[in-house]
């Protein structure tokens, strides 16, 4: 439907990314939810929310580059991998991604629909075992976004600074049952 990767078609190469890529050079991952897509579905019925996915598929393709891969995960959910890209960069480029999709209204027969996007990254680091691993940090960052409001960006923070405090959680509860 968008002409960008599928799912699965995604996973393969993020794979093959992965492996090539984590003993050295930088890379990051975002992973974009579309703002309250249910309502376009519920108020101008699904061709109007095939029109949106496509839409911002096209914002995103015209975005990226030529080495990023880029696909639909499904639903209203797309994934970007950024290879050569340290978080900060990835950062960027996600906020104007946000920006070029906010900045997009898609008009319809019967209206014009602006759409806005929450986007979370995670940078590849030694402590991640897997490629999954990277995506459940983006994921969550994702959700990070969402919380705060919709339409914005978050950073996973380093899995250095998270496993300091899952460990300075755990000793405090340590000393609370003592």
């Amino acid at each position: 439907m968008t002409g960008i990767c599928n799912r699965r078609h995604f996973m393969t190469l993020a794979q093959d990314a992965w492996e090539r890529l984590r003993g050295g050079e930088p890379f990051s991952l975002l992973i974009l939810d579309l703002d309250l897509f249910k309502s376009v579905n519920d108020r101008f019925g699904h061709d109007a929310g095939d029109a949106v996915i496509r839409h911002v598929a096209e914002v995103c393709r015209s975005a990226k580059r030529g080495t990023d891969i880029l696909a639909r995960l499904g639903g209203e959910e797309f994934v970007l991998l950024l290879p050569a890209t340290r978080a900060a960069e990835a950062a960027a480029f996600a906020e104007e991604l946000r920006r070029r999709v906010e900045a997009a209204p898609l008009a319809t027969d019967s209206t014009v629909l602006r759409i806005t996007t929450s986007i979370g990254i995670a940078e590849a680091e030694p402590g991640l075992a897997r490629l999954g691993d990277l995506m459940k940090r983006a994921d969550k960052a994702l959700y990070e976004a969402k919380r705060a409001g919709r339409n914005r960006v978050r950073l996973a923070k380093p899995v250095a600074d998270e496993t300091l405090r899952q460990a300075g959680a755990a000793a405090a509860s340590t000393i609370a049952a003592a």
